[in-house]
């Protein structure tokens, strides 16, 4: 009888393990938000990206192939370190990934084509929700994909505010609401 031939080693990383490196949400976040800027966010071989609150870099490493270069960044160490990990076992090597907050990271004016602020705005304090959101649009030249709840009883002209903060900024500002609460809603920030 013919033996089996080797199976490569299996990777270190599973959807279903995210709880074991205290990401259990990242399952749920790419659920909501992977089929939505696979479907409207337009991204071009030449792009430089960044990923603002990447979790685990399951989006990030979806649109990798697609970019010259992706950036990554998220709060939680333990999720940079399994971003990493997954990175390195599927041979993604035009993705970098870093521990950093949107409100104390450096972002050079128009120094990506694409930013990704998905699940990211509502969790802002009050005062750095605005001022992180100007950053976001300075650093971009063309769009921003955002993902937040478009209506908040806290705040309930939030998404006039953040049209207001696109007209403002150059940018046109498409709204995909959704029916649901959880994940809240799809934008597209355009620079004009």
């Amino acid at each position: 009888m013919p033996t089996a031939p080797p199976q490569p080693p299996e990777p270190t990383y599973y959807y279903s393990q995210l709880d074991q490196i205290q990401g259990a949400d990242g399952v749920w976040d790419l659920d909501y938000r992977l089929p939505e800027v696979q479907k409207y966010a337009t991204f071009k071989p030449d792009d430089k990206v960044i990923d603002l609150g990447c979790a685990e870099g399951l989006i990030t490493m979806d649109i990798a192939p697609k970019v010259r270069h992706i950036r990554g960044v998220e709060l939680r160490p333990q999720r940079v370190e399994a971003a990493q990990q997954i990175a390195a076992e599927r041979g993604i090597d035009n993705i970098s990934f870093e521990v950093g907050s949107v409100t104390t990271l450096e972002l050079e004016t128009r120094s990506y084509d694409v930013v990704l602020f998905l699940g990211v705005f509502q969790h802002l304090s009050r005062e750095d929700k605005w001022v992180s959101m100007a950053k976001v649009l300075s650093a971009t030249r063309r769009s921003v994909i955002l993902r937040t709840p478009l209506f908040h009883p806290k705040n309930p002209y939030r998404t006039t505010r953040l049209a207001e903060l696109c007209q403002q900024m150059n940018f046109t500002l498409t709204i995909y609401p959704r029916q649901e609460t959880r994940g809240g809603s799809f934008m597209i920030a355009t620079r004009l």
